[in-house]
């Protein structure tokens, strides 16, 4: 399972570059789901938001037929940056009260992190 980051400089998301990446990832037999997380300038929200969809994910594997072991993110521009970050962040309890989730493991287990160029015409 890969749960995708849209960029957009955490003042909006750029959902559709995100959107075509999940529909091929599917496509070919890859769980994938992109993350609306919250914006604009809201950085820790939006990596809580990240952390909580991993628990998510992860607590739900079973149900969802999901290797809870096998559980990364992918991001690009300011998706990028919440996905290195909360890549490297700590494993912590950040909505502490909310449910029972804080328990689930927030790391996920491989990243990847992109860079879109929106034409590569004379680049080479």
């Amino acid at each position: 399972m890969i749960i995708l980051c849209p960029g957009g400089g955490y003042s909006y998301l750029v959902v559709s570059k995100m959107a075509e990446i999940a529909t091929w990832l599917n496509e070919h037999g890859i769980s994938a789901a992109v993350l609306r997380y919250r914006t604009p300038h809201q950085r820790e929200e939006a990596f809580r938001d990240a952390q909580r969809a991993i628990r998510i994910v992860r607590s739900r594997a079973s149900e969802w037929n999901i290797d809870p072991t096998r559980i990364g993110i992918l991001g690009a521009s300011a998706g990028g940056h919440l996905a290195a970050r909360t890549s490297t962040g700590v494993d912590n309890a950040s909505d502490a009260g909310l449910d029972n989730l804080n328990d689930v493991r927030c790391k996920p287990d491989f990243t990847v992190l992109l860079y879109f160029i929106s034409s590569l015409s004379g680049a080479f």
